[in-house]
């Protein structure tokens, strides 16, 4: 007796007692069915159906009649488009479809417009349509690992978005109206082919999360230095070759990577990030650390692996709160008397012509 069959038994047994208690949620997740029992559908009383990992390429039309449905996820499946009848899900708050092999949305799908949660990240999206805007309650829109290039102007309608995530896709730049998004805190554009700072996220003052690593920056504008409510910023792998005074308004920040750039200072305005406990800057042209980094009294960890540091401030051994400070592959034929006493599970030190 085959795998699949025995799931669509267990399948058909939950379906069979959801229908005879009028169960509000039916689990089905990870289910060797490759089609939706069309029993499912008939259970016009759910609110959440969890379909996840069923090895589905379609979902029957009759998906449609589950209108009662706040919560549908479908993730981990092998959908290549969807119905238009899932339109009529106009109860859906939360909608899962990460990890599909989806090329495009029907029109129909925009008509869903009580959602607040969409997932469609890891799919082969080319094109995010215009009617996206008409979903303007959404708080989470996940994007990442999909293959597009630009976002419609109508995203700036998204006004209650939280979380925007774009990592792992293939744009240059973003519109205007992102700067309509105040609502954000975590926006995030890893691993895309920026090739300059979006200007527009100058005017995202509520945000407190912002990755851009793995872009092609060189530089950073003067507008970073709005962005006052940021816990957490992203740079690394990116070609900055140095960071503006404006980088000391970032009073908030607790992790910076600067890490796989080619930046040769720092400015003394970085002893005004006070809440900072890890700074990365690996893989750098660091010749000399600011004093002023001596400043920076909660860091835990200070990476600085792979720069070109021939010497270290003399009060660096003043930060007691360091539990990682890495210095492996540089210049250095000393340490300041400090640094000498810390516990050797704190300092690394290979690579170094250490005398």
């Amino acid at each position: 007796m085959g795998l699949h069959f025995i799931d669509r038994i267990r399948a058909w047994h939950r379906i069979r007692r959801a229908a005879s208690t009028g169960a509000t949620a039916l689990n089905l997740n990870d289910l060797n069915l490759r089609r939706l029992p069309l029993g499912v559908c008939r259970l016009t009383a759910l609110k959440a159906l969890y379909i996840e990992g069923l090895r589905l390429t379609t979902l029957p039309p009759e998906i449609g009649n589950l209108v009662s449905l706040q919560i549908l996820d479908a993730g981990y499946n092998k959908l290549k488009s969807l119905p238009p009848e899932i339109s009529k899900l106009t109860a859906l708050k939360e909608l899962l479809l990460g990890e599909n092999e989806l090329r495009s949305l029907p029109l129909q799908f925009f008509r869903l417009t009580a959602l607040e949660y969409l997932s469609l990240y890891g799919n082969r999206l080319a094109l995010l349509p215009a009617e996206i805007g008409c979903l303007t309650r959404l708080g989470t829109l996940e994007l990442y690992s999909n293959r597009l290039t630009s976002l419609p102007p109508a995203i700036g309608n998204l006004t209650k978005l939280s979380e925007l995530v774009l990592s792992n896709n293939q744009l240059t730049s973003l519109p205007a109206e992102v700067s309509k998004l105040k609502s954000l805190t975590h926006m995030d554009m890893a691993h895309n082919k920026l090739i300059s700072f979006p200007l527009v996220l100058g005017d995202l003052k509520q945000l407190s999360y912002l990755g851009l690593q793995q872009n092609q920056l060189t530089s950073l504008p003067l507008e970073i230095g709005n962005l006052t409510m940021l816990s957490t910023l992203d740079l690394d792998d990116n070609r900055l070759t140095s960071l503006l005074p404006e980088i000391g308004n970032l009073i908030m920040i607790e992790r910076l990577y600067l890490g796989s750039n080619q930046l040769s200072a720092l400015p003394p305005e970085i002893k005004k990030l006070k809440q900072l406990f890890c700074l990365e800057m690996d893989h750098n042209r660091l010749t000399l650390l600011p004093p002023e980094i001596c400043d920076l009294t909660e860091l835990e960890e200070l990476s600085l692996d792979y720069n070109q540091l021939t010497s270290l401030p003399p009060k660096i051994g003043s930060l007691k709160k360091l539990s990682l400070l890495g210095l492996t592959h540089n210049q250095l034929t000393s340490l300041p008397p400090e640094v000498n006493n810390m516990q050797q599970d704190i300092l690394y030190l290979d690579g170094n012509p250490m005398t």
